[in-house]
């Protein structure tokens, strides 16, 4: 029987990295090496015919990495494409599951990435213990919006998870951490470093698509024809410098002399608060005047050299950078009622260079309280659209699809995904420097006019969702969204069990969408009538699903 030794050479563990490196040697020859560093494991036989090692080298050194120095988590293996008999061997191992290919920079060369169930190589624990924790990975959800059972039903579905626990924790940090808005700040969660997490950096007002302003001079300056059509008119208005210097407002004067209305918002404003509508200067001078008197004692404290530094969360204090915004006046109705599409954008911040995005393949539809008028524009019952004055359940598919055609409703929903792949370009924002992937829903709000032309108002960063024991009809149920999520994006870092799940996964990380999806989506904007489009325009109300941009 051959004698395999591990012989270390390279040693370097601090907070900053790890790396260990080790000389293969079988019958006191040494073959090959192998190494760690990070989470990556690298091994490489100086003959082709020392590959039938592989197995007993890998498990080797899995084992020793145990013993010496307690890792038994989930590892990466890096092996060229060349290497074939090596990449025949991962292929053909139970323990081993390929996820995609990967660049590497330092040599500019492309590798093939496996995931190694590392507890599976682990002959140090017992039977019960292999068979409790084999190729666990362990998450954290936090929602308001979810209930713990449904949770724990999508995530037992795939074999591979198991719930952190924060008393007694199985390993040092959580794999996996999704939380909603109504806990992005619950400071226990910080310290953990995770390989993916529902949480992407916001605080950087340069990088921020949430920003009412920022995103459409974005947008404008493609010098896109299509897209200008879709985007409004808009004048940024600083009222601390008006503040300090009225003149400034008299720039203003000359866009009321167009007859046009304007939407008049806090740029960092959320549920509709600070938001009021002008159809004259004056209007627009008094209403500027009352929030200055307002915040009178905060400016004059004010410097906009340190203001400028702040974060979004800081700048909101202040109530100093508001967007002057085409108002439309020709909305198309529903029932009478002035409505605006809500969409549902999911971000994926693959690595600080890869990104990636998806739109949920419906809209709610939210509208006004009363019926629609152009006029009277203070009363907030005529003019202002929100779930709160949303009288009954409203979707795109099938209640205005109904109203306008199968074929109107193809050409909103090509605008829509053109837009939305647009702003999937502007969207810039990273993750928080602990984890090493991250995700997050946008809102993205959209109007249509009464001649079908779509109008972007903007993107919300904090979206509400129905409560869990609510209908799970709605496109919108947090348990469909969570799965969406799953699918779409944690199934893609955490490969769950099964062979077809195995193949989607490696769909979606090489950048495509799996066909069968791709279909499905096209198929409900066809514009044919027939039985099939009714029953995929059912499938969107009742199965809805994020699609890749």
């Amino acid at each position: 029987m051959d004698q395999i030794q591990l012989i270390e050479y390279i040693k370097k563990l601090d907070d900053t990295q790890r790396k260990l490196g080790y000389k293969i040697i079988v019958n006191e020859k040494q073959v090959g090496l192998i190494g760690l560093n990070g989470k990556n494991i690298k091994i490489q036989f100086h003959q082709t015919k020392h590959n039938s090692h592989f197995n007993k080298v890998l498990k080797s050194f899995l084992n020793h990495l145990y013993i010496n120095y307690n890792i038994n988590h989930n590892l990466y293996l890096l092996v060229f494409p060349d290497e074939h008999s090596l990449n025949e061997i991962c292929d053909s191992s139970s323990k081993i599951v390929f996820i995609k290919k990967k660049h590497l920079k330092n040599n500019n060369q492309e590798c093939n990435l496996y995931i190694i169930k590392t507890r599976l190589f682990n002959e140090h624990l017992d039977e019960t213990d292999e068979n409790q924790y084999a190729d666990k990975n362990y998450y954290i959800v936090k929602s308001i919006y979810l209930d713990e059972q449904g949770v724990d039903k999508i995530m037992d579905k795939r074999k591979i998870w198991d719930k952190y626990n924060t008393s007694k924790p199985q390993q040092k940090h959580p794999d996996y951490i999704h939380v909603d808005q109504h806990y992005k700040n619950d400071k226990s969660l910080w310290k953990y470093k995770t390989q993916l997490k529902s949480q992407i950096n916001l605080t950087d007002d340069t990088k921020n698509i949430d920003n009412k302003y920022n995103l459409v001079e974005y947008l404008k300056k493609q010098k896109d024809s299509k897209l200008d059509k879709m985007l409004l008119e808009q004048h940024h208005v600083n009222l601390f410098d008006i503040y300090e210097n009225q003149k400034l407002l008299n720039k203003y004067k000359n866009i009321f002399d167009k007859g046009k209305v304007w939407i008049f918002k806090f740029i960092y404003s959320t549920g509709g608060e600070n938001i009021t509508i002008v159809k004259s200067f004056d209007e627009l001078a008094d209403y500027i005047n009352n929030v200055s008197l307002a915040n009178k004692n905060k400016w004059e404290k004010l410097n906009m050299n340190t203001y400028n530094r702040l974060s979004k969360w800081s700048k909101s204090y202040y109530f100093v950078e508001w967007v002057l915004q085409e108002y439309i006046t020709n909305p198309m109705l529903y029932e009478d009622k002035k409505f605006h599409l809500r969409g549902y954008y999911l971000f994926h911040r693959i690595s600080p260079n890869k990104k990636e995005g998806y739109i949920l393949n419906n809209h709610r539809i939210f509208t006004a309280r009363d019926p629609y008028k152009n006029g009277d524009y203070l009363n907030k019952d005529i003019h202002d659209t929100h779930f709160g004055s949303t009288s009954k359940y409203i979707d795109l598919i099938p209640d205005i699809s109904d109203l306008i055609g199968t074929v109107k409703t193809a050409k909103l929903e090509r605008d829509i995904l053109y837009l939305l792949k647009h702003i999937l370009d502007a969207t810039n924002t990273v993750c928080y420097k602990e984890d090493k992937s991250c995700y997050h829903l946008f809102g993205s709000d959209i109007m249509i006019t009464d001649d079908c032309q779509i109008k972007f108002i903007e993107i919300n960063g904090s979206v509400g969702l129905p409560d869990y024991n609510d209908s799970t009809k709605k496109i919108n149920h947090p348990k469909k969204i969570f799965k969406g999520v799953m699918d779409m994006i944690v199934d893609g870092h955490f490969p769950p069990d099964g062979t077809q799940k195995n193949n989607m996964r490696n769909s979606r990380l090489s950048g495509r969408t799996s066909s069968a999806s791709t279909r499905k989506y096209r198929s409900v904007l066809s514009g044919k009538s027939s039985k099939k489009t009714k029953t995929k325009a059912k499938t969107a109300t009742e199965h809805p699903q994020f699609i890749k941009l």
